[in-house]
């Protein structure tokens, strides 16, 4: 086993997993060595046994290490280790041309922070760049990187004519649709989930819709894809209302979920369906409902996506809107994941991946009781999440 000694703080798992990769790649773990027993390493790191097993079997699942039982873990005889890769990211928004750019970010801090986590777990480095370093020609003239992730807001004519320039593989993600761009792409399969959702309100013998949509380029985008759904499903337009509302440059959508809120209360009908397309409008919808005394799941349904309440954004005390998943971490994870596969690949096809996405139920939509005592999952970071590839010339 290597002498490695016990460090002063106990180690992430994510550190864990980076130091047995490192010590592979640079051959102070050989093919065939012995790395440890769980319990060894356990003690070693000041790990707790079950992260050192979670770390152990998805690497064993890899092809990485093998596990014998009653003996412990070895470097796999047939494990190679692969280069050491420099990832560029940007996930900063754009300066505010117009308000749309704020819509491209439900939850700031996921996406950069998971996208660092995860690239260090797999015992890879990462840069940041700025939107303004993007506009240049030359923004990676200084630093060598061998693949680019970047959020759907940096995506614009500023910085196109450097990104096509780009000889190594870029990955856009944030965004909700696929878009008429030349890189890879990973969106959640928003349309999937729509439709899931919509079949659970029939279920509940839900038979209108109100639609209630602020007027931005992002918020069209996801009633499109709802309305393409209802359709799917049988809702004629007689049974779908939607509710419109300008946006005030610097909201992020409470306000005009309030207003939008304000208007569906003059029509809104028994066993009617309120669906939103961000959970910062959502919550603006509730406080018009809540300022009248409604009460969630009885006088009103209410969905939306994001699902912000399960990231901590509660502004109500407590979860109680029923959204639909944005999976930012599987999101992120794939995309990484499918930028390393990029680097070494002869092909020059880009790639969209969707991933599933689902809705988490609460107080303002519930198809059952037994739902009511149940808690939100947790959102520690995922395995990387396979989705349905779409290869495009």
């Amino acid at each position: 086993m290597l002498e490695i000694k016990a460090m002063s703080k106990p180690l992430k798992s994510y550190q864990f997993r980076a130091m047995l990769l490192d010590d592979m790649r640079v051959g102070r773990l050989k093919p065939g060595a012995f790395i440890g027993t769980a319990s060894q390493l356990s003690a070693l790191h000041g790990l707790s046994l079950i992260t050192v097993n979670r770390v152990l079997r998805s690497l064993a699942e890899q092809g990485v290490v093998e596990r014998i039982r009653n003996r412990g873990t070895f470097v796999s005889e047939h494990y190679r280790p692969l280069k050491r890769l420099r990832f560029g990211l940007c996930f900063e928004l754009p300066p505010r041309r117009s308000l749309e750019q704020y819509y491209y970010s439900s939850a700031f801090h996921v996406f950069p922070s998971c996208a660092k986590q995860y690239i260090k777990e797999l015992g890879h480095s990462s840069c940041d760049f700025s939107f303004s370093q993007l506009s240049s020609l030359d923004f990676d003239r200084d630093v060598k990187i061998d693949a680019l992730l970047l959020n759907a807001g940096v995506v614009d004519a500023h910085t196109m004519p450097a990104l096509m320039q780009k000889k190594y593989p870029i990955a856009v993600v944030q965004q909700i649709d696929a878009r008429m761009i030349p890189f890879h792409q990973v969106i959640p399969n928003l349309y999937e989930a729509a439709l899931q959702s919509l079949q659970k309100a029939q279920a509940k013998g839900i038979e209108k819709l109100n639609f209630l949509c602020p007027q931005n380029e992002t918020q069209r985008n996801r009633h499109a894809i709802f309305l393409r759904a209802a359709m799917q499903l049988g809702f004629t337009a007689e049974r779908i209302r939607v509710f419109e509302s300008d946006c005030l440059d610097g909201d992020f959508g409470q306000l005009a979920g309030y207003k939008l809120g304000v208007q569906a209360l003059s029509g809104l009908q028994p066993g009617s369906l309120c669906v939103c397309y961000s959970d910062f409008v959502a919550h603006g919808v509730l406080s018009a409902f809540l300022e009248k005394r409604l009460e969630p799941g009885s006088d009103f349904q209410l969905i939306s996506f994001d699902n912000l309440e399960a990231e901590g954004y509660s502004p109500f005390g407590k979860p109680m809107l029923s959204s639909i998943d944005f999976p930012k971490r599987e999101v992120i994870c794939r995309a990484i994941d499918l930028l390393i596969e990029k680097v070494s690949a002869e092909d020059l096809e880009n790639v969209i991946v969707q991933i599933p996405c689902r809705l988490v139920e609460r107080l303002t939509f519930q198809t059952a009781k037994a739902n009511a005592g149940k808690t939100d999952r947790e959102h520690t970071r995922p395995e990387p999440a396979c989705g349905l590839a779409i290869a495009q010339s």
